[in-house]
């Protein structure tokens, strides 16, 4: 009845250990990673008791085993006699570094968890990078945009000889007001863009509250413009124009 025990034990133990190390080695490509992972625990368990059991039943210090190496012989081939020698036994020795193994499962575990953590630091960091890379294109657009407009506006001004009278028959000069809007918008200078409208379909503009806004522009910069009949744009003009522009874009 033993020896019949004793067989089927080695059977198990042998499917177990081919079954597991075919799988782990890519192999038997079939077997379920959960059912890989309770093999290769079925395993060490196996072992452990094995190991456990025979130091039990053997005594490897009163001599050699027959057809077989001592428990100084296999510490020996392990490359671990060094660190033996500093134990009180061999056996308790063997023992201690069994128990290590808890040890090493538990790193490896730690060790997968942090990859696991900078593999996701990798990819917010790339996606941060995309989405500011995305920014920094949209505000060069808008800065090319801004200059453009710019650009329309010295020539509405070359147009008018130099200076363009704001307060000065406003109704004709409809085109230039609309730029301001534009050009004051980008500025961060308007609070309300409904109130430079008037009607239901912002058709007609509101010449009083654009010039407003220039005028509280110009006085902030301590430039107050010549009286309510004199408000003038000019070149120089354009040049604080683009340097507000910056500072804005700035921060």
């Amino acid at each position: 009845m033993k020896e019949a025990l004793f067989w089927i034990f080695i059977i198990i133990f042998s499917l177990t250990a081919i079954i597991t190390l075919l799988g782990i080695t890519g192999v038997i490509k079939t077997i379920k990673e959960n059912y890989l992972n309770a093999l290769f625990t079925a395993l060490i368990l196996e072992v452990v008791a094995a190991v456990v059991l025979l130091f039990q039943n053997t005594d490897f210090l009163t001599g050699p085993i027959e057809d077989g190496p001592c428990l100084e012989e296999v510490i020996t081939r392990s490359g671990l006699a060094a660190q033996a020698g500093q134990a009180a036994n061999a056996s308790d020795f063997l023992v201690e570094q069994l128990k290590r193994l808890s040890v090493l499962n538990a790193a490896t575990g730690d060790q997968a968890l942090l990859a696991a953590q900078l593999q996701e630091r990798d990819s917010l960091l790339k996606a941060a990078n995309t989405e500011i890379e995305a920014l920094e294109t949209e505000l060069q657009q808008l800065g090319q945009q801004f200059y453009t407009k710019i650009t329309k506006l010295r020539n509405y001004i070359s147009q008018y000889g130099g200076f363009i009278n704001l307060a000065w028959r406003a109704e004709e000069k409809a085109s230039v007001y609309r730029l301001l809007i534009e050009i004051f918008g980008d500025m961060g200078l308007i609070q309300d863009e409904n109130t430079l409208y008037t009607g239901e379909d912002r058709a007609q503009i509101n010449f009083a509250a654009v010039r407003s806004i220039y005028k509280e522009y110009k006085a902030s910069l301590q430039q107050a413009v010549d009286s309510d009949t004199k408000v003038y744009v000019g070149e120089y003009d354009t040049i604080l124009f683009i340097r507000t522009y910056l500072n804005q874009t700035a921060y």
